[in-house]
């Protein structure tokens, strides 16, 4: 078996892992990144990318099949081909994952396609994808494999009828019914691209509420879009059975009016994720393989100093831009920079329709931390560009201190907020007041003069919304 020597090895090439090899090149530090898959990992190959892109197609379908009010007339004429958006998301991924394993290269960064294994404090054994085996010692090492989502033994994904999110991705014909079984973020983006499409869509939530953690009012827009499209949603039940019957998927659920049998299509199971740390040989290394993540500082170093871990692998919340960020930290620290995490202005963005997007503290969190707090909200049906799109679901909320004007945090909800949430960022990032966003001059008309709208709104001196509103 061949053997290799290299000063740093990062384990698994998504989001966390190839941004790690990516900056470790531009630091003139010799990394190798090892991934069995494209790099990218789930978020591109198999997640955040196609997932978007096939929701991109829905939205432009359902605006031109609504879109009357514009003189737009696409009659019994105007369909949505699944097979070809596919081969469409499919391009995209092919050009994305083609691109990072370009930058690798082009930064000095060696991407080896295999899985590799710890073997020992400083070593791994790489299984490349023809069977041979490579080892590779290490001066330092990057834990970046990613998650994985999570199985339900009553809930036996097969890939055929009952699927998981990675299945529903790579669908080229449209199911006349499906059951979503998991009303979090991945469920609500999914089960609203197909319902989008026509599809008829029903959502079962073992919680009380969709998108658990995320401010009902928020919420509560994204529900009232979905039930125009014919989602029917189901909160505080549980599913007990589930099994493939050939043509259908049988479901019993459990609710609190007692069992009710589904009978579907398919069924999507979307009940979170875990991070990936089956069989990479934790204990190795020295750390315990039966935790659930791996637990590091704001260093991102591990109890080990010179194992690093970034991304999904470290726990919530599992987002690649937190990825990212973690793996830029592990790189620079390794480098010898005085590199520190923050995690304080992270944002969460669900692409929903209307999407979702917020940074920061919520009003009740903040108050729940202890903060006295004015909030201030501007509605975009108040906002001429979103009226003059035709979308005008939705408002931008500024959370601020009382007693210091500080933004504490931002929440949206409406068309395009994924866009406009790095506002927020930067604002709850550097600590500005309301005031100093209220008193910025943002253009018009746009969607983003909601945020400065918003700001004002927090002193009651929003221009475009009457007194008090």
């Amino acid at each position: 078996m061949q053997t290799e020597h290299i000063h740093t090895l990062v384990l698994g090439g998504g989001p966390a892992g190839y941004a790690a090899g990516i900056r470790l090149g531009q630091l003139k530090i010799p990394a190798i990144v090892a991934e069995m898959d494209n790099v990218g990992g789930v978020c591109l190959n198999r997640g955040c990318i196609p997932s978007k892109t096939l929701i991109s197609a829905a939205r432009r379908y359902w605006d031109a099949k609504h879109g009357t009010e514009f003189g737009v007339e696409g009659g019994e004429a105007l369909c949505a081909d699944l097979a070809k958006i596919v081969a469409y998301k499919n391009t995209v991924v092919k050009k994305l994952t083609g691109g990072i394993a370009q930058l690798l290269k082009l930064n000095g960064t060696r991407w080896i396609k295999g899985k590799a294994e710890l073997t020992g404090p400083h070593a791994a054994r790489v299984t490349l994808a023809d069977g041979s085996e490579q080892e590779i010692t290490f001066d330092h090492l990057i834990l970046a494999p990613g998650s994985v989502p999570v199985a339900i033994p009553s809930m036996p994904v097969d890939g055929t009828r009952i699927l998981d999110s990675w299945h529903a991705l790579d669908l080229t014909v449209l199911p006349a019914s499906l059951l979503v079984v998991g009303g979090g973020v991945i469920g609500l983006e999914l089960g609203g691209f197909m319902a989008t499409l026509g599809v008829e869509v029903t959502v079962v939530e073992a919680t009380g509420q969709c998108m658990p953690g995320t401010d009902p009012d928020l919420v509560k827009v994204v529900l009232r879009a979905l039930k125009k499209r014919g989602v029917t949603i189901h909160t505080e039940a549980r599913v007990t059975h589930m099994e493939n019957a050939g043509d259908r998927v049988v479901t019993k659920v459990a609710t609190a009016k007692g069992e009710r049998v589904l009978e579907t299509e398919l069924a999507l199971i979307t009940v979170g994720r875990r991070p990936n740390l089956d069989g990479i040989g934790l204990e190795h290394a020295g750390l315990d393989p039966r935790a659930r993540f791996v637990e590091v500082d704001a260093h991102q170093r591990t109890k080990v100093p010179h194992v690093f871990a970034a991304g999904d692998v470290t726990g919530g919340p599992l987002l690649a831009h937190r990825a990212t960020k973690q793996a830029e930290v592990a790189a620079e620290v390794i480098a010898g920079h005085p590199a520190v995490y923050n995690g304080h202005a992270i944002p969460a963005v669900a692409y929903t329709d209307p999407e979702v997007a917020c940074v920061g503290l919520s009003a009740a969190a903040a108050r729940e931390a202890g903060y006295e707090v004015l909030c201030g909200r501007f509605p975009f049906a108040a906002c001429g560009r979103a009226m003059a799109g035709g979308h005008t679901d939705g408002y931008i909320e500024v959370v601020a201190d009382a007693k210091t004007d500080v933004i504490l945090g931002v929440q949206m909800v409406g068309a395009e907020v994924s866009e406009l949430i790095g506002q927020g960022v930067v604002a709850v990032e550097l600590g500005l007041t309301a005031r100093a966003v209220g008193g910025a001059v943002f253009a018009h008309p746009t969607l983003s003069e909601s945020f400065m709208e918003a700001a004002k709104a927090v002193h009651g001196e929003a221009l475009h919304v009457a007194p008090g509103k």
